[in-house]
């Protein structure tokens, strides 16, 4: 018997709740699930659904992976059919490690552990969200829960930084960075792509945000942005990809500000690579980050990146190396960041190879 539990795989379960076509933490679960050490390992990748989430896109993609993935669709907020429904599952699949991702999954784990005292609760803390009182409530519950975990990892410095002020014994806490494949995320040449889909010529410059639309993520700014670029070049384009409550916001206020032209909204789009590619300089305005993988993914196809410094985010870039730090909502700054970068073509392929350098070297699941 010894010995076989020497050899028994160790059954993990990924743990996440989400909505639509979720966002950076759950490119994140989903990747991961599909790098696991097979010989060690077995993982199932658990999401809970909304009833009436029409756009939820994880099963999908999670499938078309190949991954072991149960969609659990919920009947509440907290509710006890779905807490037995999981505790059902983890009997059944002899769970050993509850992954949990999130506030929900978080206060579910709570619950779990006292059905089955057995279970090794791990949480990674991807971020939270200061805005709102209801958010504001989250996050204070969210920090409840987590100190009853028994290993916690922080995406970054910041966020395991938070964690200890909030109450989380710093003995709980590993720090794990966010990774891509670099095999897979990395430039290539082609004659086809996004400015063919658009009838844009080579010399005309696109500017690229990808991620979810959303308050937080400072969109607002990267148009304001927009108004001062166009006055300098004319031609510029900016593309923003993804979707979220303040899409119809954003477009409203691009229409205000009148670069409705220049700015091209393009949903939500699973060529993320071909985005990329196109582009010529990538923005990240947000205003709190945990390790963003647009950042990742943007640097190890060797694009310069401009971003603002929260979170993680001066943890991936190197300042004026493979990339600008700007302050939140700095319009001005990261005006004349984006301007420089596209008048000055050399220095911008430098800082793109130093990023993939760098993404290679730190954020890369060979590592």
């Amino acid at each position: 018997m010894e010995n076989y539990n020497k050899m028994r795989k160790i059954n993990i379960m990924e743990f996440r709740s989400t909505h639509t076509t979720g966002g950076g933490p759950d490119k994140t679960i989903l990747v991961s699930a599909k790098q696991h050490d097979k010989e060690r390992f077995n993982v199932i990748v658990v999401y809970l659904k909304g009833p009436d989430d029409d756009e939820f896109k994880i099963t999908g993609i999670a499938q078309g992976m190949g991954l072991n993935f149960i969609e659990v669709e919920e009947h509440g907020k907290l509710s006890v059919r779905d807490i037995n429904y999981i505790s059902s599952l983890i009997s059944k699949h002899n769970i050993d490690i509850l992954h949990a991702h999130d506030c929900k999954t978080d206060v579910f784990g709570c619950f779990l552990k006292r059905m089955n005292n057995e279970l090794v609760l791990l949480t990674t803390a991807h971020g939270w969200i200061d805005v709102g009182i209801k958010q504001r409530f989250y996050n204070w519950l969210d920090f409840k829960a987590i100190k009853r975990f028994d290993k916690v990892i922080a995406v970054c410095e910041a966020n395991k930084n938070k964690l200890i002020k909030c109450g989380v014994s710093s003995d709980k806490i590993i720090i794990i960075y966010n990774a891509v494949d670099v095999d897979e995320w990395k430039g290539y040449e082609t004659t086809e792509g996004l400015r063919k889909e658009l009838l844009l010529s080579e010399d005309i410059p696109i500017i690229g945000a990808i991620g979810r639309l959303s308050y937080e993520k400072g969109l607002d700014t990267l148009l304001e942005c927009a108004v001062l670029v166009e006055k300098m070049i004319p031609e510029v384009r900016f593309v923003i990809v993804g979707r979220g409550p303040e899409e119809e916001n954003l477009k409203s206020y691009a229409r205000q500000l009148g670069v409705e032209k220049n700015v091209i909204f393009l949903g939500h789009r699973s060529d993320a690579k071909n985005i990329y590619n196109s582009i010529d300089v990538f923005v990240n305005p947000s205003l709190t980050e945990g390790i963003a993988n647009t950042i990742l993914e943007a640097q190890s196809m060797e694009k310069p990146v401009i971003a603002t410094d929260v979170g993680g985010s001066g943890e991936i870039i190197i300042h004026n190396a493979s990339g600008f730090l700007v302050q939140p909502k700095d319009v001005l700054d990261i005006t004349e960041r984006i301007i420089y970068l596209l008048k000055n073509k050399a220095v911008a392929k430098e800082m793109g190879k130093q990023g993939r350098q760098i993404i290679c070297e730190k954020f890369s699941f060979k590592n």
